[in-house]
């Protein structure tokens, strides 16, 4: 899998947005508000650049953005909270590509659920999760879990605020 993933980064920008190689298997995939998110479930020792004590891990290369989650999290978790970590992680991939890393304006207000989401990439992309569960349930046929479609929308990362969160008390 890194191997993969270096390889995508030295030729990533070679490729123009007009050219996304299908998935492998194992994987699934999605456009998302423009932005092409792979998934696959590996072993969290295979994330590469994310630490292996993570369950969910979110790489973005050129036009696309891998999210792995970790298969041992995801075999013995229920279906909300595979969603929310599918979803949190989606979240870092708009945040990056929709968002430009702006955070949806988020500063520390994820420190509301721990202090793990205390900073500002991780507080918006835990409260894009919860928004995502709100709306569509434990839904992941609508992220495109497993070349799905499902029928619920996925919100637009730009309404994902932290005024949203305190209306919603998300």
């Amino acid at each position: 899998m890194f191997v993969r993933l270096a390889l995508g980064a030295l030729i990533a920008p070679l490729l123009s947005g007009c050219v996304l190689l299908p998935p492998r298997p194992g994987e699934s995939a999605i456009m998302l508000y423009g932005t092409r998110v792979t998934y696959s479930l590996v072993d969290a020792r295979d994330f590469g650049f994310c630490p292996a004590d993570r369950v969910g891990c979110s790489v973005p290369l050129g036009s696309v953005c891998f999210v792995m989650i970790d298969r041992a999290f995801f075999e013995r978790a229920d279906p909300r909270q595979r969603t929310l970590v599918v979803a949190h992680e989606v979240g870092h991939c708009l945040d990056l590509r929709k968002l430009s890393l702006s955070h949806g304006g988020f500063r520390n207000e994820g420190q509301r659920w721990g202090a793990y989401w205390a900073t500002p990439s991780e507080g918006y992309a835990e409260a894009y999760g919860r928004l995502y569960l709100r709306r569509c349930g434990p839904d992941l046929a609508s992220l495109g879990w497993n070349g799905e479609r499902g029928s619920c929308t996925p919100p637009d990362p730009r309404e994902v605020t932290p005024d949203l969160v305190d209306e919603l008390k998300l």
